[in-house]
């Protein structure tokens, strides 16, 4: 009965099956990726580590680490690795490089390829005196193997480059290119001093009888004393599926949501299919058929499509996932290798089975209810089709829900944040679907007979029979939501990156300035006609007491909730008269000037209102640094609130005036150089002259960071069309299926006297009411979700960009209106008496 039943309606069932099929696709592709993407990062976590176990200091290792590392045992070798100036003899420029001086075991795990081959000798690692680089620096520089570079006091030949990235001791690639030398040749460059921002690595091999992971969180606490920092490959797995997680998440929400406006589009489906069939369902029960029997041949009919739409989206899918790990691997240093997961695609197509049912079963409910009696009285029919509150239909919405739940639980990453992305898409859900119910109340309530009669009509049109306009601004606003989101916080990301902040704060960094260069640099500076925006002098010190207790046994405490980085690192400090114009004092009292200081007594400092929260200090606590071996006691004295975002020179700690003034420092300068060639030539003449003086692009590394966002968002865009074109199938599905429909009301119309012109405006009018309703419930939405994005998760100013909302709207009106008077370009075609005599 349910295969011929659906003899007439097939092709246009059909068509309605197709936006489930975008949205399974969509959801088999990220869910198999992500199994992928794990597998990946299971395989190669130790290549990507180079060891069982990395332990990292900002120090060089003193005798307590030594004696550690000895009992850890095991094979050991070091690493020093810091960012430098590197001058090119043969071209004559100079730039920034990460220099690592590893030994000839590096690594461990993973293999190094060069060009020419075999430069990297397996256990013997580089002769003395040559370096391999990253392909791109010898781009940079124009030079080939054979040339040679300088590294401060050490001229080093280029024995190659590097076919494959070594691993970093970061989970991402920083964003200086590598220059690998031989250990032994740090000490030549006469690089690395008491104030070089160098990291001391040993990276360690252990038997495999021994788990790195339980190892090191065995010795946490001491490591933690020590203030070292450790990596296992297990650690590196978690942070980068960590790194990935919102990636996964946020790809996974626009996948659910694109399944279930394939969902909503069989709904839409089943309802106008079951509407039709009315009248056979009462017949049929007059024939005897019990009502359970009539509503599983519909339930049948929906199963199908369900079927259907779920094996079409999961071919689809498995193509799709092949084409999105390039974009990953963009931001994780990952070689990702396409296979199928069975089980990420048996999860995906459950879920998606689960809601095309649950959509389908809602309309089907009235079914059960139409008596016999209605197949000769139809009051009875309308009765029975009317809305009524049905027990199924609680535990059907309870089910989907249930579903969804279990979904965003099944996701890596923190349990309430998953629970609170799939609540905000159920939310978006019941927002737009009130704002389509509130269309339809004002199609009754809002047309005045004043109106021109093709404006009155088409909004009227809104609440008429067989109208589309809850399918329409459900899919249509989703979609609108989704891409407005991402395109609002990709361009809260990048304003973050605006050049134009360069120019107030600048573009270069001049780092370690020794007292004695400063007039050498400024003269640099003056010659080349570039402008010192700021200087600042900068003193390293080290956390040793925290209101009185000692920062090892704070480390070693298990109920102190303070982050270990702030125990371990090391703190730039600065010390000047006055607050920055990037700065907001938010509580005690500033000190610009301390005369006479006692060393004895504490020095008033203003601190970070970050730094404060993270320490869990405030105004009148002290604690006690080590600055150069010396104990210095801090009283805060006030707390700043710091925009980080303007990308000038910014501390944690600010001194007054009057007492680090005889520390040993090093000065940093910040200037603005627009004209590339004009950057190059400055850091030619400052490695020439200081070698010791890193310079720092941050032109460059916006760059870096643009690509790396802009590969991002085309990997959410790429999968956000698909649920706009889903959206966009649904509304193609609703105005076929609804065609009969359309045609006899304009029809109608016509046989009343209104003209093609008028029948045509009226449809310009209802199409362009619910583009411009939809479009701008969406835009609307993606607005009010942009601001927990911007104030919680990118901790920057909420900031809207009126012309990307206003383009979006246009847009998404103007492509319903265009789709919806195509797709009804027969109304006109056909006499009145044509269409009235086929009904």
């Amino acid at each position: 009965m349910a295969w011929r039943d659906s003899r007439r309606s097939r092709n246009r069932l059909l068509v309605f099956s197709s936006p489930l099929i975008f949205g399974v696709a969509v959801l088999v592709a990220i869910q198999s990726l992500r199994d992928n993407v794990d597998d990946a990062i299971e395989e190669q976590s130790r290549a990507l580590l180079g060891a069982d176990l990395l332990l990292s200091s900002r120090k060089p290792f003193d005798d307590a680490t030594n004696a550690l590392l000895a009992r850890i045992g095991g094979k050991q070798f070091r690493e020093i690795s810091f960012t430098t100036m590197a001058l090119s003899p043969k071209t004559d420029s100079a730039r920034l490089v990460q220099l690592r001086g590893v030994a000839p075991e590096f690594p461990y795990y993973g293999e190094i390829l060069t060009n020419p081959p075999k430069v990297w000798r397996p256990d013997m690692g580089l002769r003395n005196g040559s370096l391999v680089m990253e392909e791109s620096l010898l781009e940079q520089f124009g030079v080939q193997p054979g040339d040679t570079l300088k590294l401060g006091d050490q001229v080093q030949r280029i024995a190659g480059n590097l076919v494959n990235a070594p691993p970093r001791a970061s989970m991402f690639a920083a964003f200086a290119p590598q220059v690998l030398i031989p250990i032994g040749d740090i000490a030549d460059t006469n690089l690395l001093t008491v104030r070089s921002l160098a990291f001391y690595r040993v990276y360690i091999k252990l038997p495999n009888a021994i788990d790195p992971h339980q190892l090191a969180k065995s010795l946490e606490g001491e490591f933690k004393a020590l203030r070292l920092s450790w990596q296992t490959p297990e650690k590196r797995r978690e942070g980068i599926s960590k790194q990935l997680g919102n990636l996964y998440r946020f790809l996974g929400i626009i996948g659910l949501a694109s399944v279930i406006l394939g969902g909503i589009g069989i709904s839409s489906a089943i309802h106008q299919h079951i509407s039709q069939r009315l009248a056979s369902v009462a017949v049929l029960r007059c024939l005897g058929t019990p009502s359970g029997d009539a509503f599983a041949i519909y339930v049948i009919q929906a199963a199908a499509l369900g079927v259907i739409g779920c094996l079409g989206g999961a071919f689809m899918g498995v193509a799709l996932q092949a084409s999105i790990p390039p974009l990953i691997s963009a931001v994780a240093p990952l070689t990702i290798t396409f296979r199928l997961s069975l089980p990420a695609i048996a999860m995906a197509l459950t879920l998606s089975m689960i809601i095309c049912l649950s959509f389908a079963i809602l309309p089907l409910l009235k079914v059960r209810r139409i008596p016999p009696l209605a197949a000769i009285r139809s009051a009875l029919l309308s009765q029975a089709t009317q809305r009524q509150r049905d027990p199924l239909a609680i535990a059907i919405f309870a089910v989907l829900i249930l579903a969804l739940v279990g979904f965003s639980l099944l996701h890596a990453g923190p349990k309430l944040q998953s629970l609170v992305m799939v609540g905000g898409l159920i939310g978006v859900f019941l927002l737009l679907s009130g704002v389509a119910r509130v269309a339809i109340m004002l199609g009754i309530a809002l047309p005045r007979p004043w109106w021109p009669f093709a404006i009155r009509q088409g909004v009227a049109n809104l609440h008429r029979p067989s109208n589309q306009t809850f399918t329409i601004i459900l899919s249509l606003g989703l979609g609108v939501f989704l891409i407005l989101t991402l395109l609002l916080a990709q361009r809260l990301l990048l304003d973050q990156l605006d050049s134009e902040r360069f120019a107030e704060k600048g573009n270069l960094f001049l780092i370690d300035v020794q007292p004695d260069q400063r007039q050498g640099v400024e003269d640099i500076l003056e010659e080349l006609q570039c402008q010192v925006i700021q200087t600042a002098p900068m003193v390293s010190m080290r956390l040793m007491k925290l209101k009185g207790r000692d920062v090892i046994e704070l480390a070693k405490d298990p109920k102190v909730d303070i982050p270990g980085w702030t125990l371990r690192r090391d703190f730039r400090c600065t010390y000047r008269e006055a607050l920055d114009d990037s700065e907001k004092l938010v509580e005690g009292s500033w000190v610009g000037r301390v005369d006479n200081w006692d060393v004895n007594q504490p020095a008033p400092v203003s601190i970070e209102k970050g730094i404060a929260e993270d320490l869990k200090i405030t105004v009148g606590d002290q604690v006690i640094m080590d600055v150069q071996g010396l104990e210095l006691t801090l009283q805060i004295a006030s707390i700043r609130e710091v925009d980080w975002g303007t990308m000038g020179l910014n501390f944690f700690f600010v001194f007054p005036e009057g007492i680090l003034e005889e520390a040993l420092g090093f000065q940093v300068y910040t200037t603005f150089v627009e004209d590339p060639k004009l950057s190059g030539s400055l850091q030619t003449r400052l490695a020439k002259n200081y070698a010791n003086i890193t310079v720092i692009d941050l032109t460059l590394v916006v760059e870096a960071l643009e690509d790396i966002l802009e590969k991002v968002a085309l990997a959410i865009r790429f999968m956000a069309a698909f649920t706009i074109f889903t959206g966009f199938l649904i509304l193609f599905a609703s105005l076929i299926s609804g065609r009969s429909e359309r045609l006899k009301q304009m029809a109608l119309l016509r046989t009343l006297g209104a003209s093609n012109r008028q029948i045509w405006r009226i449809l310009c009018s209802e199409y362009a009411a619910l583009g411009i309703l939809a479009s701008v419930a969406g835009a609307v939405l993606a607005t009010l979700a942009l601001w927990p994005l911007a104030t919680r998760v990118f901790d920057t100013d909420f900031d809207v960009n009126p012309l990307i909302i206003l383009v979006t709207i246009l847009i998404s009106g103007g492509a319903t209106l265009g789709l919806g008077l195509v797709l009804s370009r027969s109304v006109t075609r056909y006499s009145p008496i044509q269409v009235l005599r086929q009904e």
